[in-house]
């Protein structure tokens, strides 16, 4: 039971603090939905995605399968305390049934979400969930960084990308790459600054794949010649 005498089992603090994850889901959604399914304007499946190298085995890059792993853990969570409200208040859900419609009517009915017993970890739960998404969408925050190890560094630099995802890897080596974009990789490739190790066919075009060591070293190199990077 909880000790707020208004007989919240959400406080109001902690009301306003899920609100605000709440209205955060809407802005998740579109990045996921892109890491998940947008390759180059062609919609794919994981087995399209950059792959690793590791000896002589190929095995796909996570990125966009830990995407679709946070997308459907938010959905799930979102909804598990929807129909906790609905079921212990004798109502219908009357809401939409995307993650974005889940999340807007958890906020309209935030009120009703923080009287009903048991939703106590709700506020835990949808902010563990949010923060598992916020990670998928900036896969390279993952690396932990910071403080350079140079064991990890080594390791990235020999992962073999296309150019969105050495771009969303290289934002979590550093602030020298905050400013490595997809744009700026491609155009390091049309300078002859780097060379694809290969290709792969994605439908019928070729997906140039990079050697993100060599994405990286060209990126500063190439700096002091380019001050205006895309």
């Amino acid at each position: 039971m909880t000790n707020n005498v208004d007989g919240f089992f959400i406080p109001r603090h902690d009301q306003q603090t899920l609100v605000a994850l709440l209205r955060e889901v809407p802005h998740l959604t579109p990045e996921l939905a892109i890491v998940i399914t947008e390759f180059d304007g062609y919609a794919t499946r994981i087995s399209y995605q950059p792959r690793i190298r590791s000896g002589g085995n190929e095995q796909p890059l996570p990125i966009a399968s830990a995407a679709q792993d946070a997308a459907d853990e938010l959905r799930n969570t979102l909804w598990v305390w929807a129909r906790h409200t609905c079921e212990h208040r004798g109502r219908d859900y009357d809401g939409g049934h995307s993650t974005d419609g889940i999340a807007h009517w958890l906020d309209r009915n935030i009120i009703a979400l923080a009287l009903t017993e048991g939703s106590e970890t709700a506020l835990a739960s949808i902010e563990k969930a949010i923060r598992r998404v916020r990670r998928a969408v900036s896969p390279g925050t993952d690396l932990d960084l910071k403080e350079p190890d140079q064991t990890k560094l080594d390791s990235a630099r020999a992962w073999e990308l296309n150019a969105r995802a050495a771009s969303q890897i290289a934002k979590g080596l550093g602030h020298e790459y905050r400013d490595l974009t997809k744009r700026r990789v491609l155009y390091l490739m049309e300078a002859r600054a780097i060379r694809p190790v290969r290709h792969t066919m994605i439908g019928k075009v070729a997906e140039p794949i990079f050697r993100l060591g060599d994405v990286l070293d060209a990126h500063i190199a190439r700096r002091s010649a380019d001050p205006e990077t895309a």
